[in-house]
């Protein structure tokens, strides 16, 4: 209300700079129109994202404009003790806001984990903030539409077929791991890579029967970027 009241004040005074002519009064008006119905969307959706975080526990260093965003603004390894901080004092899960607009739930037990994967309805304290992204898809779907579609996908992936693949996993994480092993104690690690590495040779033995060096060679490979 006080944006509202303060843009109409703002827009009072341009129209005593311009004039009162029809059409600076229509412009004006269909740039509030288009004003309000943004505001309201906003309202809409702050309303909805905490409603449906309710309850949750969250890191009580929020700020009143960047929630929880401002614990990153440092340097990356701050970042990281945040993140383990919050571990150790909400064992379960907890929630950050990346200003009042968007919430991220972070979810740290099995048991939680379960919870939310595994309830039917799923709950939209997990699935919302994907619907955007993902729309309604297998994962976020519920209902008949969701059912027959997994009906339909869970012979494919049924555990006597994906069995034999299981010696594949194991000899693509043994090369990751005898790469990891040549690194010093002192040195990093750059982990999307390596792990990026891992997922196309899975991928490429699996779906190919093709068993290329991607995880080994030395040359950036192009499906990576």
């Amino acid at each position: 209300c006080v944006l509202i009241i303060a843009y109409l004040a703002k827009m009072e005074a341009v129209l005593k700079v311009l004039g009162g002519s029809i059409m600076v009064r229509l412009l004006l008006a269909v740039l509030t129109v288009l004003v309000v119905y943004a505001l309201g969307k906003l309202a809409s959706h702050y309303w909805r994202m905490h409603q449906t975080f309710r309850g949750l526990p969250y890191h009580p260093n929020i700020h009143w404009l960047w929630g929880h965003a401002h614990l990153f603004f440092g340097d990356r390894d701050d970042s990281l003790k945040h993140m383990i901080e919050c571990t150790k004092l909400y064992p379960k899960s907890h929630v950050l806001y990346l200003g009042h607009l968007f919430g991220v739930l972070f979810v740290h037990h099995p048991d939680t984990a379960r919870a939310y994967f595994g309830s039917e309805p799923k709950l939209d304290v997990f699935y919302y903030p994907l619907m955007p992204w993902l729309g309604d898809s297998l994962l976020t779907g519920s209902g008949p539409k969701w059912y027959r579609t997994r009906h339909l996908l869970t012979p494919a992936f049924h555990f006597d077929i994906l069995k034999p693949y299981v010696k594949v996993y194991c000899e693509c994480v043994d090369i990751l791991l005898e790469k990891w092993s040549k690194v010093g104690r002192d040195d990093t690690v750059e982990l999307f890579q390596s792990c990026s590495m891992l997922t196309l040779d899975v991928m490429l033995r699996c779906t190919c029967g093709y068993e290329s060096s991607c995880q080994t060679a030395k040359k950036h490979d192009p499906y990576i970027t």
